[in-house]
């Protein structure tokens, strides 16, 4: 890009030299303002195609929370009590953190539970892995193992929740995707400048030589 002093320059010798300098000067602009919008424009897709990832995913998680909301419905009050005796003890701090191995076929409701791969002692909110259905869910563990059964079971009394909240999360994404297809869609705002510039700056050329 040309200073001042050396447009000025240019100028003297000829005044549509310093025309030339000036539209060449705002085609470099305008070039940089494009490749920024094409930057941008790339990350929008990558996030667009996620966001299409997600609803396809949380379409497969809304089938599983349905049919295992049904299934936690028909759970009687007296059921949940024996969960909690069963499991009272066992969901130990040490458990949670894996370094005591849970019992074989861990299990509460007809939920298989999993403690994740890995330590967990560097977390602010260890947890466990409810599964069923194909589908697992996270579920924060405290310190005492009856709390911990507590946290499980008062996690299944709200299943019936779980749908509209997931049903809710689909409106969000396709909101999203929405509007990004809408940016997807809009041109490069930059292009008929450019194109403009290099037929001036070409006309400008032809006339200096």
């Amino acid at each position: 890009m040309l200073t001042y002093a050396q447009v000025k320059a240019l100028a003297i010798a000829n005044p549509l030299m310093k025309v030339l300098a000036e539209k060449e000067n705002e085609l470099r602009r305008l070039g940089l303002l494009s490749a920024n919008h094409t930057h941008i424009r790339e990350g929008q897709r990558a996030e667009l195609a996620a966001r299409r990832e997600e609803l396809a995913r949380l379409g497969g998680e809304l089938e599983a929370a349905r049919q295992n909301a049904a299934y936690v419905g028909g759970i009687s009050k007296a059921g949940f009590q024996a969960a909690f005796g069963n499991l009272k003890a066992v969901l130990t701090r040490d458990v949670v953190l894996g370094r005591t191995s849970p019992p074989p076929g861990l299990s509460v409701l007809g939920f298989d539970i999993a403690v994740p791969e890995g330590g967990q002692e560097d977390k602010g909110k260890p947890c466990v892995l409810l599964s069923r259905n194909g589908t697992d869910y996270h579920v924060s563990m405290g310190e005492s193992a009856a709390g911990n059964v507590r946290r499980l079971l008062n996690f299944l009394k709200r299943f019936p929740q779980l749908p509209g909240d997931i049903q809710r999360r689909q409106e969000l994404c396709q909101a999203e995707i929405r509007r990004l297809e809408g940016l997807d869609r809009e041109e490069d705002p930059y292009v008929e400048g450019i194109k403009a510039l290099e037929h001036e700056i070409a006309e400008l050329r032809a006339r200096i030589s």
